[in-house]
């Protein structure tokens, strides 16, 4: 159950009355952020967090994905499965593709080819998450700000259905210096 503490009083009585006399096997997980006093002391509060850098690392050290680099980590915000999926989508991306990326600016020409390749080979969640991989390395490596700002911006168009290509292409243009 998720934002518990909308209900109505007729629905937290009726959840009441279920904690009070649960089922066999009964397992109720309820998120909020200020359970009403009643909940919660019929509740047991089980905390949950991300796990750190260095847990999420030890896990992948263990379960064979060692060589699963700190970006990938970092993208994954505290969930093994996470970085390991991310991992998989990285392996699918061109590494040719990837190291035009990590050389901007590009001259404006070849920033129209990337543009076209990542819009071509890429689908739609691809080049999403590919944004979010560029901006940890960026914020990682201390590199300019304008980047962050323009990857965002290449986000905000893709999800809000602009033409993938013209994005690209727009966003590494601009990295060349041959637009804005």
């Amino acid at each position: 159950m998720t934002e518990a503490q909308t209900m109505t009083e007729t629905s937290a009585n009726a959840l009441l009355k279920t904690l009070e006399e649960p089922g066999r096997a009964t397992i109720v997980l309820i998120s909020c952020q200020q359970p009403m006093p009643t909940i919660l002391s019929r509740c047991q509060v089980i905390p949950f967090a991300p796990l750190s850098h260095q847990e999420v690392r030890q896990i992948l050290d263990r379960n064979g994905f060692a060589s699963i680099p700190d970006p990938i980590i970092e993208l994954a915000q505290g969930s093994p499965q996470t970085a390991i999926t991310a991992w998989e989508t990285l392996q699918n991306i061109s590494p040719d593709l990837l190291a035009a990326l990590q050389n901007l600016p590009l001259p404006l020409v070849e920033a129209l080819t990337i543009g076209k390749r990542i819009s071509q080979e890429l689908d739609l969640n691809t080049q999403l998450w590919l944004i979010d991989y560029l901006q940890t390395q960026q914020w990682q490596t201390q590199k300019e700000i304008r980047m962050l700002q323009d990857l965002e911006q290449a986000k905000q168009w893709l999800q809000g259905f602009v033409s993938p290509r013209l994005v690209w292409e727009v966003i590494l243009a601009q990295r060349s210096g041959s637009l804005g």
